[in-house]
């Protein structure tokens, strides 16, 4: 059986706070895929999740790539930030996507301005706690 490889699941805040970095994150982020595709040896895989919420208090991900070899992610286009930051209820959605993707080693990537300010399902303790299980069973956040 070939190893699942390494699972980089990247969740990128697509709320309307994050304008004012627009330009910043999309060259953070290329030059980050730059950097997989020049150590990955075949076996990096990329999930790119942006997320929001729209007006009708709805937390809205889109899963861009999901489990995709690194080497075929093309430079970010058509980042337009919007909407609000459901940041905690992204990321309990982040980790649970990620726990269905076959992969001997997971890195969740978070990139926000960390301003949450409209979470509904999950809050702060309750992320807290996922994330240090997730840290515990071997995941990397940062």
């Amino acid at each position: 059986m070939q190893p699942a490889g390494t699972h980089v699941c990247f969740l990128l805040d697509r709320s309307g706070s994050m304008n004012t970095i627009k330009q910043g994150v999309i060259e953070g982020f290329n030059q980050y895929i730059e950097t997989l595709k020049k150590i990955s040896t075949g076996d990096l895989f990329l999930t790119l999740i942006l997320f929001d919420k729209d007006g009708q208090d709805l937390l809205t991900t889109q899963i861009i790539y999901d489990r995709r070899p690194v080497e075929e992610i093309p430079p970010l286009e058509g980042y337009a930030p919007r909407g609000w930051t459901p940041l905690y209820d992204a990321i309990g959605h982040a980790i649970r996507h990620a726990e269905k993707v076959p992969a001997d080693r997971v890195l969740l990537v978070i990139l926000t301005d960390g301003a949450e300010n409209s979470s509904v399902e999950l809050g702060q303790v309750a992320v807290a706690q996922m994330i240090e299980q997730k840290e515990a069973e071997g995941w990397t956040i940062v």
